[in-house]
């Protein structure tokens, strides 16, 4: 996008942790339409009804089009994989479709779970994808039909999404750290904690990165570093006590054959995220740091869900 004026962005999604962080961070650069089917956004915009999703597109007719936007019930989508698809699958190409066809830049956000976890080294992201549970399979189905669509862009892979918003494993964690006498957290599914606030800063200075709206890219877009659950959980658990909070959980490291879920997860979904950095420049932060960033900012209050 070139010129004084600033770009129309249509941000799908907008009451998401990533959503919410790009408002923040874009609201002084762009004109900003935020949809979704609920919240009051300023566009009525249902991933699930390809009539809402075609009507908002004709209405803001925008420059770049944001989805941050998905169907995010991991277990849930066992049972109701249709309605994962539509929305996860079927609404990204059918954005997709409309941002080539106008001229449009398209962001779309894909996840760690479209690879089995079968690795023992980061995945890249020319390595070969297999999900292993309906979430990943819709997923990945989205990712190919916008990297097949023709409008230009990025697909950006992240993972173990958190934030300072919301009922996400950070802020749940936290919260179950105060409250209960003992926590079992699992050891053996590793991979990378991203701080939505880290993706939204990627999303941005790819946007306004040379190239980024003549051509069509795939990236891991995720904090640096790696670990598990059980680590994951045990900093946490370590910045509360530095911050003063007592009587936290003790941990109990536990395999995921104690924890049973309806859908599997990836026990290594590593992501190497080099190709980005290098692309802007950026030395992207390291999980740990970016999670006690986050954690300096909630403070010491228990988190209310």
């Amino acid at each position: 996008m070139t010129g004084k004026t600033p770009p129309r962005i249509l941000l799908i999604g907008h009451r998401g942790q990533t959503a919410i962080e790009l408002q923040g961070l874009l609201d002084q650069q762009a004109s900003i339409v935020t949809a979704g089917r609920s919240g009051k956004p300023q566009q009525h915009c249902d991933l699930a009804d390809p009539d809402s999703i075609e009507s908002a597109l004709d209405k803001v007719r925008p420059d770049w089009v944001i989805n941050a936007a998905a169907w995010n019930q991991v277990d849930l989508a066992e049972q109701e994989r249709e309605m994962a698809m539509q929305v996860n699958g079927h609404a990204p190409a059918q954005i997709a479709a409309w941002c080539a066809a106008h001229g449009a830049t398209c962001i779309h956000y894909s996840t760690d779970y479209v690879f089995d976890g079968k690795a023992s080294t980061p995945y890249v992201e020319t390595d070969a994808v297999n999900p292993i549970s309906a979430y990943g399979e819709s997923k990945l189905a989205g990712e190919q039909t916008v990297l097949a669509s023709g409008c230009h862009g990025a697909v950006l892979r992240t993972s173990w999404v958190y934030s300072l918003h919301g009922s996400n494993f950070l802020n749940v964690m936290r919260k179950l750290l105060a409250s209960r006498d003992e926590l079992s957290i699992v050891n053996d599914q590793i991979g990378v904690p991203t701080w939505a606030r880290t993706l939204a800063e990627l999303t941005v200075r790819l946007l306004h990165s040379e190239g980024a709206h003549e051509e069509m890219q795939l990236y891991h877009a995720c904090n640096s570093g790696v670990t598990s659950r059980h680590g994951q959980v045990a900093a946490i658990r370590e910045q509360l006590v530095a911050q003063g909070v007592d009587g936290l959980a003790a941990l109990r490291s536990i395999p995921s054959s104690e924890f049973p879920q309806a859908a599997a997860r990836p026990q290594y979904s590593v992501m190497d995220n080099h190709k980005l950095a290098t692309r802007l420049n950026w030395a992207i932060p390291d999980w740990l740091a970016a999670q006690r960033a986050c954690l300096d900012e909630l403070g010491e209050g228990v988190i209310e869900i």
